[in-house]
């Protein structure tokens, strides 16, 4: 289970594009969607 109460970003539904800058930028990054693996990334793609 994440450790939501340490993480440096928590990114909730549609933000694939803002969970990836921040990891980019070193950021530790929990990002919660309802979407199944396969539908995450929406206009990401």
């Amino acid at each position: 289970m994440p450790d939501i109460m340490n993480a440096g970003v928590l990114v909730i539904g549609h933000g694939l594009a803002t969970a990836s800058e921040a990891a980019a930028h070193g950021k530790s990054v929990i990002l919660m969607d309802w979407e199944g693996e396969q539908s995450i990334g929406g206009q990401a793609f």
